[in-house]
């Protein structure tokens, strides 16, 4: 894959992959990759998604929905052109899920990221834009109401 597109591109996973350090230092990682680490940057994300106030604490630590936020934020960090998100609410109660899903596609509609969200929840998917389902090897467009 061309590397130029490979750095546009980010991933969030259904079981956060968080590194060993700070919730700050996971996302000044991706930026520091980038070339465009500032502590003003690593700060605005973590705000956004409601974690500023846990900057310096291990990752590991956090809750799980906390760990899908830090995954969230350090993937949009560096404001990809396209989020790729494979069952970010899959082990998420509802609520949690609800939550990590408005940041998701609010964060990417801020940033003009493009989000390929891959879910079995009909709840997720009415959040989308254009949904497509999968069935027997087929790619069937579903009508939006």
């Amino acid at each position: 894959m061309d590397e130029e597109v490979r750095k546009r591109q980010a991933m969030v996973f259904q079981r956060p992959v968080l590194l060993r350090r700070s919730v700050a230092a996971n996302i000044r990682f991706v930026l520091k990759l980038r070339g465009v680490d500032t502590p003003e940057r690593t700060m605005e994300v973590l705000e956004y998604v409601g974690l500023a106030a846990q900057a310096r604490q291990p990752a590991r630590l956090l809750s799980g929905g906390e760990q899908q936020r830090a995954a969230i934020a350090r993937a949009l960090a560096h404001q990809p052109a396209l989020l790729l998100a494979d069952e970010p609410t899959g082990n998420l109660d509802e609520d949690t899920g609800d939550r990590v899903i408005e940041l998701l596609t609010g964060l990417a509609r801020r940033q003009g990221t493009t989000l390929l969200l891959v879910t079995h929840s009909s709840r997720v998917a009415q959040a989308a834009d254009r949904v497509l389902r999968l069935s027997h090897g087929q790619v069937i467009p579903v009508p939006m109401p």
